[in-house]
Order: structure tokens, then C-alpha cells, then sequence
């Protein structure tokens, strides 16, 4: 049997703890949730406690140290005129890819599946008639043994290694202007 005394003392601390509860709902849920009041931002840098804690490391800092050096030599940046990387200078993964047009609309010729070369305009918008996709190998294959064929003569070799040299020294000059005016701007 419950006493007049803890019956009041439960129903003290019921009241107290509903109180307490619709207290903090209100002022931190809900208010905040519904009027948007809250809002996470980072800590000044400031602010940050920065310890070296050596016992969570989970390499050495000579394995540290080399994969970081390893990394800095590998990577080159693949966009320097840009802040943000876009992709643009990224290498191609097949060896036209970006250079194919089709031959009924001239829309790009891309990869349709994994290993075919298609008409973008065909499979895209439906609005080309060539709806034959092509191996990425056979047509590497056609287009390389034309141009051993039809393009691999004494004459036009010249002429390919003249230009190739033209433009060449074009990018050297354009190398030694660019990496000059950056030691002026440094200087």
C-alpha cells in the first residue's frame, strides 16, 4: 500500500520530469528543428587543440613519409589554369576516345556499352539511322591499318615530322613565356 508521502513524491517527480522533458523538447527540438535556428559551423581553426597522439598511429612515420612522397611524385595537376579540377586534361582510356564523329550526323561517337564504340546522337535522341555499335578493337584496328596504309608515305612523313616540330617548339617557347612570367610575379 502506497503512504499519502510517497504517493505525493512520485507524483512530484512525474510532474518534475514532464516539465523537464516538454522544457527541452521545446527549446532545443522543436523550436530549433522547426524555425532553423540551429545551424553547425565548423570551429575556428583558432580554436582547434591539435595533439599527437602516436599510439592511435596505424603505419610508422617512414611508411607515412614514403607513400606521401610516392604520391607527390605520381600526381600532376589536371587542370593548372583552373582552381577547381574538372577533368579537363585528364588522359583518355581508349585511344580515340573524343576524336570519333559519326559518319550519318556528325554527332560524337562514344562508348555505348563497356566494349562498344556507338553514335551518342543514336542512343541519346534516337535521331540517327546508324544503329550498328563497333567494337572498341575492331574499329582501333580499321582506323590504325588506314592510316599505316594510306598515310605512311615518305612524303607525308615529312610533312608530319615538320609539323610535329613546328609545334613543338611552339610549346617550348609557350613553356619558357609561362614559367617566366610566374618568376616574375614571384620576384
Amino acid at each position: 500500500m502506497h503512504t499519502t508521502s510517497n504517493v505525493e513524491a512520485a507524483l512530484y517527480w512525474a510532474v518534475f520530469v514532464k516539465i523537464s522533458l516538454d522544457q527541452i523538447l521545446n527549446d532545443r527540438f522543436l523550436c530549433e528543428a522547426f524555425f532553423g535556428k540551429r545551424q553547425s559551423r565548423m570551429n575556428p581553426q583558432t580554436s582547434w587543440i591539435i595533439e599527437d597522439v602516436p599510439n592511435l598511429r596505424i603505419i610508422n612515420d617512414n611508411t607515412w613519409e614514403a607513400a606521401q612522397k610516392a604520391q607527390n611524385q605520381r600526381s600532376r595537376p589536371t587542370r593548372p589554369d583552373k582552381k577547381s579540377v574538372d577533368g579537363g586534361l585528364r588522359r583518355p582510356k581508349h585511344l580515340f576516345s573524343g576524336l570519333l564523329k559519326c559518319g550519318v550526323c556528325g554527332a560524337g561517337f562514344t562508348l555505348v556499352s563497356g566494349t562498344y564504340y556507338g553514335c551518342s546522337g543514336q542512343k541519346n535522341k534516337g535521331n540517327c539511322n546508324d544503329r550498328e555499335p563497333i567494337t572498341i578493337d575492331r574499329l582501333e584496328n580499321a582506323v590504325l591499318s588506314a592510316v599505316q596504309s594510306q598515310m605512311m608515305t615518305p612524303k607525308l612523313t615529312k610533312v608530319f615530322i615538320a609539323e610535329y616540330k613546328s609545334a613543338l617548339s611552339n610549346l617550348r617557347k609557350e613553356a619558357v613565356r609561362s614559367k617566366t612570367e610566374q618568376l616574375q610575379k614571384k620576384g
